[in-house]
């Protein structure tokens, strides 16, 4: 679905975002919108999971207001608060409480198969956060080990995201892809 280059473009230096996924869920008022890590200058395309299906501005999805909003009629997927979070007790075991409420959880590709891709162009240099430096210096070491061909471990500590529960390549589901973990091994491999 997308090249290794547009997986690999850095999101504080872009003029692209390839593929931001959404998940949306219809508000209290029937209202079923979000917002996108940048201001688009234009969308170019809004598709399911694997690429197969668009989506078309002005008949599933509109800009309005700063947020990425579904049309009445849209054709895409879109959860209720009372289905991700109910206020009873549900029947199933792929429910968390908290505050007072569940959290529907399940342990498969419910929600990864309901999400879309948003790509779109963007003003560049508009990235307010954190800006990862090249720390050569401070893990000398480790560079000589990748420069030299040697072995070299990498540990990755987090959750379910991390280990790449939800990656699609661990459902069998395009467009295979695996979880960030193996992403940036792969894409140290290739630099």
């Amino acid at each position: 679905m997308f090249t290794k280059e547009q997986m690999y473009t850095p999101i504080w230096d872009t003029d692209t975002v390839w593929g931001e996924s959404l998940t949306m869920i219809r508000d209290k008022n029937n209202v079923a919108e979000a917002p996108l890590l940048y201001e688009p200058i234009q969308i170019l395309k809004v598709t399911n999971l694997d690429g197969s299906k668009e989506y078309t501005e002005g008949v599933d999805w509109e800009w309005k207001n700063g947020r990425f909003r579904l049309t009445k009629n849209s054709r895409i997927y879109c959860f209720t608060e009372e289905e991700i979070y109910p206020t009873k007790q549900p029947a199933l075991n792929t429910f968390f409480y908290m505050n007072d409420r569940y959290l529907y959880h399940p342990a498969n590709s419910y929600f990864i198969e309901r999400q879309i891709f948003v790509t779109y162009t963007c003003q560049r240099g508009g990235w307010k956060g954190v800006r990862p430096q090249l720390a050569e210096k401070k893990l000398l070491r480790s560079f000589e080990r990748m420069r030299s061909g040697k072995k070299l471990n990498l540990v990755f500590y987090g959750d379910s995201i991390t280990v790449g529960a939800d990656a699609s390549v661990r459902h069998n589901l395009p467009p295979y892809q695996d979880g960030y973990g193996k992403l940036v091994y792969d894409a140290l491999v290739a630099r």
